[in-house]
């Protein structure tokens, strides 16, 4: 069966070199007494943000997760991953966001 779209079945690029996806694991606080939660990335726990909504956190820490790749990857080609990455502690929830660059 032939596509109109690709009648030859032709590879796309997109096919042959997909773009890199990164795991995106997050840990939630549980609400302080303001209602403020913070957001940490379990293998880079120099990205922390803080807010009060869990959308308002994982918009800014995938932000800020996807600027600490492009720049280490820009920089030197390779990530500083924390080994082992944190683990979340007693009430704290997690998040698994998959990121493109």
């Amino acid at each position: 069966m032939t596509n109109d779209q690709n009648p030859l079945n032709v590879l796309s690029a997109a096919d042959i070199n997909p773009p890199a996806v990164y795991s995106c694991h997050v840990i939630l606080s549980v609400p302080d007494e303001q209602g403020f939660r913070t957001a940490r990335v379990a293998n880079l726990p120099q990205i922390c943000v803080r807010g009060t909504t869990e959308r308002d956190l994982l918009f800014a820490v995938v932000k800020e997760f996807k600027s600490f790749l492009a720049e280490g990857l820009r920089d030197s080609g390779e990530l500083q991953w924390a080994e082992p990455p944190q683990e979340p502690q007693s009430g704290e929830q997690q998040r698994f966001i998959p990121v493109h660059l």
